[in-house]
């Protein structure tokens, strides 16, 4: 029994922690990046701002430039191998508390 609450406390945890994340990931898509230019490094930023130009202002694709596609590319390989990187972590401690 005492396992069981166990998982379910944990599971709580992860959850609230995920909550939080989720509340920094939105704010920060709701900050343009006029304002701060390093913010474009971080995720869901730049892509915003795109679209945000796109729907508002009415660009097109083709007038978004390069350099936009190159930081969302980058962008996206980078946070995909992050995000890889610590699941495969996580994937090897949690077969090795299985065994």
């Amino acid at each position: 029994m005492k396992a069981f609450i166990d998982k379910i406390n944990i599971e709580i945890m992860i959850s609230s922690i995920l909550q939080i994340l989720h509340f920094m990931l939105t704010d920060l898509t709701f900050i343009p990046v006029s304002v701060s230019s390093y913010l474009v490094f971080l995720p869901f930023v730049k892509s915003v701002d795109l679209f945000r130009a796109v729907m508002i202002k009415n660009d097109t694709i083709i007038s978004i430039g390069w350099e936009s596609f190159a930081i969302l590319s980058i962008n996206a390989v980078i946070y995909f191998s992050l995000d890889l990187f610590v699941f495969l972590i996580c994937e090897r401690i949690a077969m090795k508390k299985v065994h």
